[in-house]
């Protein structure tokens, strides 16, 4: 199955007892949130099979239910840490709960894996962003379309942080024409 839709999604402006996961599926408080019951199925049948969480882990991140996501993808990793899908998902997963530094790792690892994953270093850059490390989400910017020149995410992403830090340059240039002599104090009386 080709889970690119997902990734794409993700560019757009975006331990012990883990495997108890394998044989329970998750219930939540929402009656109106509920996944296929086939991935619980899936997970009950091949608990050995990290994609079997990961496919579920999909299916909760679908219904925005990060907590149960996180879960699964987690349970994928134990069983293949070098899943590199899972990671990916997971840090977009973890970047929704804004676990920024738990995020930043998962995209590291995606890309020690991968170093050339564009998707990866365009959701790195975002991260980056996020945690107003302009300058390190405008490496990793310029390293995506290095690789892929024409992606029209990472141009966006690019193009929008640029405006960004020219409008923040711009407010910091206005401050510094504040007239200081026109200011005034006050004394105690």
């Amino acid at each position: 199955m080709n889970y690119k839709w997902l990734r794409m999604l993700c560019g757009c402006v975006f331990l012990g007892g883990l495997l108890l996961s394998a044989v329970a599926a998750f219930a939540t408080d929402d009656p109106l949130v509920t996944i296929d019951p086939k991935y619980n199925q899936a997970v009950l049948d091949h608990p050995n099979d990290p994609r079997s969480f990961f496919n579920r882990a999909n299916a909760w991140l679908e219904q925005q239910q990060f907590q149960h996501a996180l879960a699964d993808y987690n349970s994928a990793l134990v069983i293949n840490p070098e899943f590199a899908n899972a990671l990916f998902n997971r840090g977009f997963t973890r970047r929704m709960l804004k676990q920024y530094d738990l995020a930043m790792l998962d995209y590291n690892a995606v890309l020690l894996l991968h170093p050339e994953d564009v998707d990866a270093l365009n959701n790195r850059a975002i991260l980056q962003c996020l945690m107003q490390n302009y300058f390190a989400a405008q490496l990793d910017f310029d390293r995506a379309l290095q690789i892929d020149p024409k992606n029209a995410h990472v141009l966006l992403n690019r193009k929008l942080l640029g405006e960004a830090i020219q409008q923040r340059q711009t407010v910091i240039q206005r401050t510094d024409q504040l007239d200081l002599e026109d200011s005034y104090i006050r004394f105690g009386e």
